[in-house]
């Protein structure tokens, strides 16, 4: 490659980083020592907790365990996925925002989370260094990461602590920590509380034999919550600043007999560009980042993904607004956690299996202040597998959401509601039977809107 080549693109990327900053408070060197410090303090106490009150083994860590992971090699790790794929992005977030609130930008404090996981892989745990938690740990902690820094900022009160606690602790400390508080950035916000109706059910397909067996099934009553969160205007959007704009929903529902169902959805303009903007149609396209999360009593899956969006508003003489979301793009990182077969002994226990593959997710939405509004979701993640934990067979994996919501205005900025959803997994195998399971919900709903 020329050496102006490589003169254009450092230049770019230094323009980009800069631009970043820009809107930054520079943090000095007194910012850089703080930010790195409660990196390294969260990740002792964490240790600590884990080695002195958890006991457990992995914290038994010494010098010749500390050597061990710095010349051995690195591996797909065995955790949990709820610990893999939420422990540690949250972990990372303590990263991300001890960077933020200090003044670093978010390319700045990304380098931040890479630090901290790899100090946590290699000096404290016993086990070797885990690819997945590196790449789950700096991107996803990236990605909560930004999210709760910004919401912070928007958020008064008491319930701050619960937002970002990492910004809490420093707000205090540093002048700029709350200079930008209440800069009104929510473009829309929406919390709910339902009741409804929940079935699950499992079965196998057998290649050997032919034919489908039915091996589960579960009928739920169940109550849930939901917030979704649109930061800045999806449409509007022209920067070269991460996370200007983004959109998050979060959802737990809960029923009896035993029943859960979590939900954290997230993607945010990395670069954004806006392409239309007149006075009934407005519409932005660029990169994006993913942090999708689903995880229920029998179904999980995980997909960190950059994705190309595009997001069209047209709006209408009678009142009426359309809005389509359309993102194509590469998950980087798909995770599920989905034992193959419970009919062989060796294979009964759930593992996590690692990949990557593409995803397609498609969001139209119609709304008139007198007729309230209804949503369409579906989202379709296809995942080729790297590695699969248990030694079972190679394959793919199959993952669809669906989901639609209509409400209607009560009073002021209350509504009531009705929505459904879908999971739908499958597992696909190269000589065991294949796996899919299905998780279907109905709920009616009461909200608050903005």
């Amino acid at each position: 490659m020329k050496k102006t080549s490589l003169i254009t693109i450092a230049l770019f990327f230094g323009t980009v980083l800069y631009g970043q900053e820009a809107a930054e408070n520079k943090p000095g060197l007194g910012g850089f020592f703080l930010a790195t410090g409660e990196n390294i303090l969260s990740n002792t106490l964490l240790y600590l907790a884990n080695r002195y009150i958890a006991h457990e083994a992995w914290a038994q860590v010494d010098g010749d365990s500390i050597r061990d992971n710095i010349t051995g090699g690195w591996e797909w790790d065995h955790d949990e996925y709820f610990t893999n794929q939420f422990g540690h992005p949250y972990q990372g977030s303590v990263y991300h925002t001890a960077a933020r609130s200090n003044g670093f930008g978010f390319y700045q404090a990304a380098l931040f989370d890479i630090f901290g996981s790899l100090s946590w892989e290699i000096v404290f745990e016993t086990n070797m260094p885990s690819i997945n938690d590196l790449i789950s740990t700096t991107l996803g902690g990236a990605a909560l990461g930004e999210m709760f820094h910004r919401l912070y900022k928007e958020t008064a009160g008491p319930f701050v602590v619960l937002v970002s606690p990492i910004d809490t602790i420093n707000g205090p400390i540093l002048s700029s920590g709350r200079k930008n508080q209440h800069t009104n950035n929510i473009y829309a916000l929406k919390f709910a509380a339902g009741v409804g109706y929940t079935y699950a059910g499992q079965s196998s397909e057998r290649k050997k034999y032919g034919g489908t067996v039915n091996l589960s099934t579960l009928h739920v009553a169940s109550t849930d919550l939901t917030c979704t969160v649109v930061y800045g205007d999806p449409f509007v959007q022209h920067s070269v600043i991460p996370y200007n704009h983004f959109e998050l929903l979060l959802y737990a529902n809960l029923g009896l007999p035993f029943w859960y169902n979590l939900k954290l959805l997230s993607d945010a303009y990395m670069v954004s560009f806006s392409v239309i903007d007149t006075e009934n149609r407005r519409a932005s396209t660029g990169l994006t980042m993913h942090y999708d999360l689903f995880t229920d009593r029998h179904i999980d899956f995980f997909s960190q993904a950059f994705d190309w969006t595009y997001k069209h508003s047209r709006s209408f003489q009678s009142g009426v607004e359309m809005e389509f979301r359309g993102h194509v793009g590469w998950t980087v990182l798909g995770v599920d956690a989905f034992c193959a077969n419970d009919e062989y002994p060796g294979l009964r226990k759930t593992e996590n299996n690692y990949g990557t593959g593409l995803n397609i997710k498609l969001i139209f939405s119609v709304k008139k202040p007198r007729y309230g509004s209804f949503e369409l979701k579906a989202y379709t993640y296809e995942i080729f597998n790297i590695f699969r934990n248990g030694n079972m067979d190679t394959g793919a994996d199959f993952f669809m959401f669906f989901a639609a919501d209509y409400y209607f205005p009560l009073w002021g900025n209350t509504v009531i509601g009705i929505a459904s959803s879908s999971l739908w997994y499958k597992s696909v195998y190269d000589s065991l039977p294949d796996r899919q399971r299905l998780t279907h919900d109905a709920k009616l709903y009461i909200a608050w809107v903005k």
